[in-house]
């Protein structure tokens, strides 16, 4: 459909402006159901176009017009823009002038929208009126025709004459651009280059009228202001400042380039992060009163004063720590001028460097040791445990401190609090972390297997501080009568995509027998309680044992050996767990569970694993998918064991049995180490949603 396009009058008669909305107004067609009429715009075009002179607007009939006053010297200046002959517009130019960035039109705005109804309303009280007034005398026809009541009545009157309005605007020449600008705001993108080296400038003043704004480490900074013509000022220390002219059109996009003359030495200067080596883009480097930025490659060229050698230099980047050097004031590419920055974060590892069992934190390069819990010296140098959360936000610790007994404590590493949540005479099993919530067994001394509740498995909710038990030990009497004769067990702990899944098994103290009444199972229950069910039941006096092997990081194998009579011996159900159900399957075999299987250690976001395996006699790490599928032998790391992550970004290592390392998990040449660190001979195999525990 071709664009209709509406030529404006300059000074339109009041009869031409009636006729024309009355001829619209009459030619709508019926409409249903109270469905908006559709108008033929086409049709009623005016014939004659925007010119210069006095101007007057359409006279609304019974009301006084107003005369434009005439154009004034300051009308036809230039303002140094570029000269726009007026002539017809067409609406889809009017709408796309006066649209926002978001496109958004002055019809959209609300305010608009308010004054056309409050006018509307106030004008069709006065009509209405007179129609009252009309049937009281009998008139068969109102005193306003309908085509004139529409007129008054319809809100698309007054969205005509905000079009009109903005033809008339968008109509002039850019000598009004001053005026438009107070209302109609567009960006302006400037980009700032070094005239010796061509580079990008970074962190330079732009400055227009009263905003500023500083480039970032491309050189570019994007501000807005009003239409028309700008002057733009650049600054920065040890160069040149710079003025440059730029118009910013209405319709146009507004770019402009500006050079600056550097005063002093151009520095290059280059930034990388240290764990990988790689080049840190966006790092600020802050000498005297100046400053740059890194670009995509590490890289940034300062301009500092050349009668220094060297200069004291700060570097900064988001997620890293700040860091201090000393940079050679030289417009040569020299080693000494690259910088590595720690990435920001702290691992919390077990030492008894000092004769005691000491929780230490250190930073990802191993700088800044600190002891955050000194041990007392009753630590149990083979059941201390260490277990770090996936995010390291918390860390749990099982120690003997104060008495012979062990006990539970959580460390907040955002403040090194200690908590103890759990004590007692009792026999603490770690289990692990999902998400903020730390899983453990605890079998109490002061219960006897004989009642309920001796052993329980429990939850501490960290962020709550919230302990919730998960499930507890029940015990029954056997075909004797003897209370409490049979009793349960749990085992074979695995945490498998927010459930914990275990193994549910009776026993009896006495020979009486009552074990053929009840069932051992595979159950599982989420980490705060809820959704607890059993998976797969054998027959308790059958089940001489149950075996169980995590096979990958969401699978889990159980073999139940059943005694047969008609055999006299024994078979196996085996059982497999995956995608939450727990089904009956002849793909496994005995073998499948002698198998010396990966601890598969899931990153924080659970998008990848780690986990090592033996190599020609050597440990290589492997990182794949968050099934463990499509690993990728880590070739620079050989020798290496899987230990942890920190974010996904990094991994953790051990080598020697004591040694803590960090690596990049994107791009690994080499292995940064942490700490020589304490390794209780506890280890958590088949743990794979915590670090701490190989």
């Amino acid at each position: 459909m071709a664009e209709k396009k509406i030529p404006i009058s300059a000074s339109p008669s009041d009869e031409n402006v009636e006729e024309r909305v009355d001829a619209i107004m009459e030619d709508e067609t019926s409409s249903v159901s109270g469905e908006p009429r559709k108008i033929n715009v086409s049709k009623y075009q005016p014939s004659a176009k925007l010119t210069t002179g006095v101007r007057t607007a359409p006279e609304v009939p019974g009301k006084k017009s107003k005369a434009a006053e005439p154009a004034t010297a300051d009308d036809s200046s230039s303002d140094n823009a570029p000269a726009e002959a007026a002539g017809s517009v067409t609406i889809d130019q009017l709408f796309k002038a006066a649209a926002d960035e978001d496109g958004a039109t002055p019809l959209d705005d609300k305010k608009t929208d308010e004054a056309i109804d409050e006018i509307a309303a106030t004008d069709s009280d006065d009509l209405l009126a007179a129609e009252d007034e009309a049937k009281k005398t009998g008139s068969k026809r109102p005193l306003v025709t309908g085509g004139k009541r529409r007129f008054f009545k319809r809100k698309l009157f007054w969205a005509a004459v905000v079009i009109v309005l903005l033809a008339i605007i968008f109509g002039l020449p850019v000598t009004r651009y001053k005026a438009v600008g107070l209302v109609v705001k567009k960006s302006v993108t400037v980009t700032v280059i070094d005239n010796s080296t061509k580079q990008p400038v970074s962190d330079a003043t732009l400055t227009i009228g009263s905003k500023s704004i500083t480039t970032n480490a491309k050189g570019v900074a994007t501000i807005k202001s009003g239409v028309g013509s700008h002057d733009v000022s650049i600054s920065k220390q040890y160069y040149a400042p710079a003025d440059q002219a730029v118009f910013i059109g209405i319709l146009s996009a507004a770019n402009a380039r500006i050079s600056l003359t550097p005063t002093g030495r151009q520095v290059p200067v280059t930034v990388v992060d240290k764990v990988s080596g790689q080049p840190l883009a966006g790092a600020e480097i802050h000498i005297l009163n100046t400053s740059a930025k890194t670009n995509a490659k590490g890289k940034a060229t300062i301009v500092l004063p050349a009668k220094s050698a060297k200069l004291s230099a700060k570097f900064s980047a988001k997620g890293y720590n700040d860091l201090s050097g000393q940079v050679e004031v030289t417009a040569s590419v020299v080693a000494a001028n690259t910088f590595a920055v720690v990435p920001t974060g702290q691992v919390y590892f077990l030492s008894n460097q000092n004769g005691t069992i000491d929780v230490v934190k250190s930073n990802l390069d191993g700088s800044e040791p600190k002891t955050v819990l000194k041990g007392t010296g009753k630590e149990d140098r083979n059941d201390t445990v260490l277990l770090a959360a996936r995010d390291w936000k918390y860390v749990v610790l099982k120690a003997k401190r104060d008495t012979d007994q062990a006990a539970m404590y959580l460390i907040d590493t955002s403040t090194d609090k200690v908590t103890e949540f759990d004590s007692g005479s009792a026999s603490f099993t770690p289990i692990g972390w999902y998400g903020h919530d730390f899983m453990y067994d605890v079998a109490r001394d002061t219960v006897p297997t004989s009642q309920n509740g001796h052993e329980v498995i429990k939850s501490y909710d960290a962020d709550r501080s919230q302990l919730n038990q998960l499930d507890a030990t029940q015990v029954d009497a056997d075909k004797a009568g003897t209370a409490g004769a049979l009793y349960q067990s749990f085992y074979n702990f695995y945490i498998l995509n927010n459930q914990l899944v275990y193994s549910v098994q009776w026993y009896s103290s006495t020979s009486s027998g009552g074990l053929s009444a009840k069932t051992d199972v595979i159950r599982s229950v989420q980490p705060n309680g809820q959704s607890k069910k059993d998976l797969h039941s054998e027959n308790a006096g059958s089940v001489s044992y149950i075996s169980a092997a995590l096979a990958a990081p969401q699978e889990a194998y159980f073999g139940f050996a059943v005694y047969s009579t008609s055999t006299s011996g024994y078979s196996t159900t085996y059982v497999e767990y995956a995608n939450q159900t727990a089904k009956v399957t002849t793909d496994i075999s005995d073998s499948d569970f002698t198998k010396g299987y990966p601890t598969y250690l899931l990153s924080p976001s659970g998008k990848k694993s780690l986990w090592s395996e033996q190599r020609n006699g050597k440990a290589t790490p492997l990182i794949g998918d968050d099934s463990a599928q499509n690993g990728q032998p880590q070739t620079s790391l050989i020798g290496y064991s899987a230990y942890g992550w920190f974010s996904d970004d990094y991994v953790l290592l051990t080598k020697n049995g004591s040694e803590l390392y960090i690596a990049s998990a994107t791009n690994p040449k080499s292995a940064i180490k942490l700490a020589d660190y304490y390794k209780p001979d506890h280890s958590f195999a088949g743990y794979g949603y915590g670090y701490g525990g190989l």
